[in-house]
């Protein structure tokens, strides 16, 4: 049975935030927890133990105490929530839950409109923020656990990310289950298709290799697994926002 003392809400504040596209910074851990809704732009959030991906139309969790690297990828527009609990939750992994119902996001910006009103309207913004935490119960699967098809994907796209052959097909054979399934599922735990993660890892193992002098641009590419050098360029120039040439001149640099 669930200890409702754990949800007893001591605190919110309410703001939106309007953040210019910008690279990986450090976000330290904080007291208190924060839930967003994004209304335009994406973002990524990395821990140690988990990588996330928040679109528009998804509400984002980031726990109490954890520290984290963000990294703006588009131009974001959100309304966030820092709040504080009377007894501390064991969920200690930031969560995305994606394409949430048009009426949790009229709860949030009727969150937003109240809050600005000032003090006079703290209880009933209290009110709208349980409510907005009862809507997004209902999205919640009874174990929030991440799936071991999941599990098992990201092992394989994180120690074969170099296979210039793994694909959706592939990665879903691997697992034993069928590719929508396998998209439906991954997406769920981690908030980005198995696709756009692959991509992800390559462009993130592409810029370590970029570090170094020993390697061309093209052998970078193909050691990442991209299996042409013109898309290789084209990805990282939309992931990282300068072709790998240019981000590799920019590192030696600094």
């Amino acid at each position: 049975m669930l200890d409702q003392r754990k949800f007893a809400i001591q605190s919110i504040s309410v703001m939106e935030i309007n953040s210019p596209k910008h690279r990986s910074q450090l976000v330290n851990g904080r007291d208190f927890y924060a839930l967003s809704y994004r209304l335009d732009g994406m973002i990524e959030i990395e821990t140690a133990q988990k990588s996330i991906v928040s679109k528009p139309n998804s509400v984002t969790f980031t726990p109490k105490g954890m520290s984290y690297k963000t990294t703006i990828m588009e131009d974001t527009k959100m309304i966030v929530v820092h709040f504080r609990l009377a007894r501390d939750l064991d969920f200690q992994l930031p969560y995305v839950l994606p394409c949430v119902s048009g009426e949790i996001k009229g709860l949030f910006e009727l969150l937003a409109a109240k809050s600005l009103k000032g003090e006079d309207k703290y209880f009933e913004c209290m009110s709208i923020f349980y409510r907005i935490l009862s809507e997004l119960g209902t999205y919640i699967e009874p174990s929030s656990s991440i799936c071991d098809c999941s599990k098992s994907t990201k092992a394989l796209i994180d120690t074969n990310f170099g296979d210039q052959e793994l694909d959706v097909s592939a990665l879903a054979s691997a697992a034993g289950v069928s590719d929508s399934y396998l998209r439906r599922v991954f997406k769920r735990d981690f908030g980005e298709a198995p696709l756009e993660y692959l991509n992800r890892v390559r462009i993130q193992n592409a810029k370590k290799l970029l570090e170094s002098e020993y390697l061309t641009v093209d052998e970078v590419a193909k050691r990442c697994g991209f299996n042409s050098l013109s898309y290789f360029i084209q990805s990282f120039h939309t992931k990282v926002g300068e072709t790998p040439g240019a981000y590799r001149k920019r590192k030696f640099r600094l």
